[in-house]
């Protein structure tokens, strides 16, 4: 059995309004917070995934979504010192939340119990540094890494890195790899373009250890940031059916079967005795 897991980057408010990102601003060249909030969670809800990773999502805007999201979702949500923050949606029906932890600024993990397989699925959420930084992101994964270590592991976020450094010898993928890690295959643009650019990036990743990933597509048909949400779909498996185990009962019943054979048999033998 199957479950999906998605990361967006919803492109915090006051971030949009100091960048001068457009996907974030009105006409006015105000933030446009009023109306993507009800755009995001509706990409979200028409998405249907069981797990979903947020990045620059501050208190106020995960209450926003909680507020049209909490009949479908339990919602997990860290504070970012810089304002913004990490959360990881998840649906109660499918999930059970055994425990979540703030690793570091930007770093989070949740472990989830599958309610139908049992199995327990570690979840960490990111936002890595990148540009300049990307040694501070690399050391963000080896962080995240010395801690995402059950069987089952998956590590979903922003990683302000692109398919381009997936060869680097010395990049934050080159740990993920040599960690056993490993993505969908898919390439293809989470990045809306930049002004005076025709393609954006794949920036946004889900890597997983244990079970294969494969790309699971979302429709959208309209930006909601300046990022797209990017998702997978991960073999968890059935659960495998119990061997019928015997109980005292019935290994004291064959004893005594078998106890009953033995004495049919010597009585077989003292008859042809008695008859020579």
């Amino acid at each position: 059995m199957d479950f999906t897991i998605g990361t967006l980057n919803i492109l915090h408010p006051a971030f949009a309004e100091k960048h001068h990102t457009k996907e974030g601003l009105g006409q006015n060249g105000k933030s446009n917070w009023h109306i993507r909030k009800d755009k995001i969670a509706a990409l979200i809800s028409r998405s249907n995934l069981d797990v979903i990773c947020l990045q620059e999502i501050s208190h106020q805007s995960n209450l926003d979504l909680q507020e049209k999201l909490k009949k479908e979702y339990e919602i997990a949500h860290i504070p970012r010192s810089r304002g913004d923050g990490l959360a990881i949606y998840f649906k109660n029906v499918r999930f059970e939340k055994m425990n979540f932890t703030d690793l570091a600024d930007g770093l989070c993990f949740i472990d989830l119990k599958d309610r139908t397989t049992g199995k327990a699925v570690r979840v960490a959420n990111c936002h890595l540094q990148g540009g300049n930084q990307q040694h501070r992101g690399k050391k963000q994964i080896e962080t995240l890494l010395a801690e995402v270590t059950t069987p089952i592991s998956v590590i979903a976020g922003d990683f302000n890195a692109d398919e381009s450094q997936l060869r680097q010898a010395d990049s934050k993928f080159s740990a993920l790899l040599k960690a056993g890690f490993q993505h969908d295959g898919n390439l293809d643009e989470t990045e809306v373009p930049k002004p005076n650019s025709t393609k954006g990036r794949h920036i946004d990743w889900i890597w997983c250890r244990g079970l294969a990933p494969q790309h699971h597509e979302i429709a959208q048909n309209e930006v909601v940031s300046d990022h797209l949400l990017s998702a997978s779909s991960i073999p968890l498996g059935k659960i495998a059916k119990a061997t019928p185990q015997p109980n005292d009962q019935s290994i004291f019943s064959r004893f005594l079967g078998s106890l009953m054979a033995c004495f049919m048999l010597f009585l077989s033998f003292l008859c042809c005795l008695k008859s020579r």
